[in-house]
């Protein structure tokens, strides 16, 4: 009887990993030895109780019993077994919830060098892994580290998926990012404008994913001086963020706030004003008064008005 509830348990955990997050697998693999019925008992009450922590957002949880049943999976399946990987990853996001990035680094280094021995380097569970890893480096600022994982990403993406799929576009976005990251806008440009055209082939010129395609785009054309070029890049973006989300939407903020400091770059102050003054009602409104986007927001009002003269009216918005 623990045999077979150990095997429902497992199939649920392989039907939750396809739906839910990384790991995902295909088919439960073949244990190393059959577990005790204790093992299979406490195994299968980790796996549910994991559960109802990652969906309540109880991330210190997760990470202690996704750590209890990683023991057992390792014991069980073996250390590279797909539900033990799956394991691993779930640790390093509760760790990566938990502010605790450096401590998540090991074990999506550990699934990614698994997924790779076992299932190759363009299997989708590697890809995964290989984005959770690249993401967490440029979160620590490391873009020098990330670029090559996300050169790789955009490489296989385009021989997964194809040259002309989403997948594509969105591995070319954050290929750009990071090269701008590093500093390295005029790279980046061919990488957005091959997103933007994908995009708007996809999904069509009034989806909301273009409008990201099109800040990202019009962002480095304003790190490389094209500043009246970005410009109706950004306004674009905006219309359709603001026909896609609304007008009190953090990404409609966001959009404001560009196309201010466009303008800002232009020396054209005072039709930024306004746009500025609209990001940072909208951020105070949506996200809060102690968000770092309303600190920034308030920070580029009050270099709008010193740029204009009028020093003492920022002031009081710093």
């Amino acid at each position: 009887m623990a045999s077979r509830a150990w095997r429902v348990g497992l199939l649920a955990c392989a039907a939750l990993s396809v739906a839910t997050g990384p790991g995902a697998l295909a088919a439960p693999p073949a244990p190393v030895r059959e577990p005790t019925p204790k093992e299979a008992q406490t195994w299968k009450a980790l796996v549910d109780q994991a559960e109802s922590a990652r969906v309540a957002g109880r991330w210190r949880d997760l990470e202690a019993l996704t750590r209890k049943r990683a023991a057992i999976e390792e014991k069980t399946f073996g250390p590279e077994a797909p539900v033990t990987v799956a394991s691993w990853s779930w640790i390093g996001q509760a760790l990566v919830r938990q502010g605790r990035e450096a401590e998540a680094e090991p074990f999506y280094r550990r699934a990614l060098e698994a997924n790779r021995r076992t299932l190759g380097d363009r299997d989708p569970q590697t890809l995964i892994a290989l984005t959770n890893l690249a993401g967490l480096l440029e979160r620590q600022g490391r873009f020098g580290e990330a670029e090559p994982l996300r050169r790789e990403l955009h490489t296989a993406a385009q021989a997964v998926f194809g040259a002309r799929s989403a997948e594509t576009a969105a591995a070319a976005v954050a290929l750009g990012d990071v090269l701008r990251a590093n500093a390295r806008a005029a790279e980046a440009e061919p990488l957005y404008r091959s997103a933007v055209a994908i995009d708007a082939r996809q999904f069509g010129e009034a989806d909301p994913r273009l409008a990201a395609d099109l800040g990202s785009l019009a962002a480095a054309l304003d790190d490389l001086g094209r500043h009246v070029e970005a410009e109706s890049l950004h306004r674009r973006s905006l219309t359709l963020r603001r026909a896609a989300f609304g007008e009190r939407d953090a990404a409609t903020a966001q959009a404001y706030a560009r196309v201010a400091a466009n303008l800002d770059a232009q020396g054209r102050h005072a039709e930024a004003e306004p746009l500025h003054r609209t990001a940072l009602g909208i951020d105070r409104d949506v996200r809060g008064r102690n968000h770092p986007a309303t600190a920034a927001d308030v920070a580029a009002l009050g270099a709008n008005l010193d740029a204009q003269g009028r020093a003492r009216e920022a002031e009081p918005v710093l």
